[in-house]
């Protein structure tokens, strides 16, 4: 007996177009002259776990870094940058597309005004060091239309509920993930931290001292599920 033959329809397996996820991880450098310059203690870690977690869902991720210790991931489309401006300039260029933009990079929020061609010389006395406001990059990314969620991060040294709540209302964010910093409590690095976790719903939750891994999965599972 002949077996029936399965028409097109049945017997091709269509996949959906992978999700765009875009990250930014890492710190920024504000130049002074050539060779110094303010920065910060964000190691990268938390973003880069974020697009292993993500790539491995088999999504579509870009991951904008800034300067760090870490190897760039298999599968993930790498965008290194260093000053805020080169961040400012990627991230809205590929948010445009995104489906999701989780920004955990740890952003200069002022900058010199002039950054001196030549190694300044010490001299005596005292130096004065003039700063200029950077632009707000995420509150940049949240105006654009069509809007992809937004996941923003807040590092606080008080008030860390009332700060991340005001954060996310403000930049209009779709959720927002808050960590603590303290003698006590250092979330940078391969430190296992405990966060704050509220969405556009007002729902919120602690995380108590879980790994960059974990908390990856669940910030990750948290934002799909705002695309629904």
């Amino acid at each position: 007996m002949r077996k029936p033959k399965l028409s097109p329809a049945k017997s091709k397996i269509f996949s959906p177009k992978p999700t765009k996820i875009v990250v930014t991880a890492g710190p920024t450098r504000a130049f002074i002259d050539p060779v110094r310059y303010i920065s910060n203690l964000s190691t990268g870690r938390m973003g880069y776990e974020i697009a292993a977690q993500a790539v491995r869902k088999r999504f579509d991720v870009t991951l904008i870094s800034g300067p760090t210790y870490l190897k760039p991931i298999r599968g993930v489309r790498m965008i290194f940058i260093e000053t805020v401006d080169e961040l400012e300039e990627s991230v809205i260029k590929e948010a445009r597309s995104a489906d999701i933009l989780i920004m955990t990079a740890a952003v200069n929020d002022y900058v010199p005004v002039h950054v001196n061609k030549k190694k300044l010389r010490r001299k005596k006395g005292s130096m004065n060091l003039k700063l200029r406001r950077t632009n707000d990059i995420v509150a940049r990314a949240a105006k654009l239309s069509p809007k992809p969620i937004i996941v923003g991060f807040s590092l606080e040294t008080e008030r860390l509920v009332a700060h991340s709540r005001a954060k996310l209302k403000k930049k209009n964010l779709d959720l927002i993930v808050g960590n603590e910093y303290s003698r006590f409590k250092n979330p940078f690095g391969e430190n296992k931290p405990s966060v704050l976790i509220v969405n556009r719903n007002g729902k919120s939750y602690r995380l108590p001292k879980k790994s960059k891994k974990e908390i990856a999965k669940k910030v990750l599972s948290e934002a799909i599920a705002l695309t629904a």
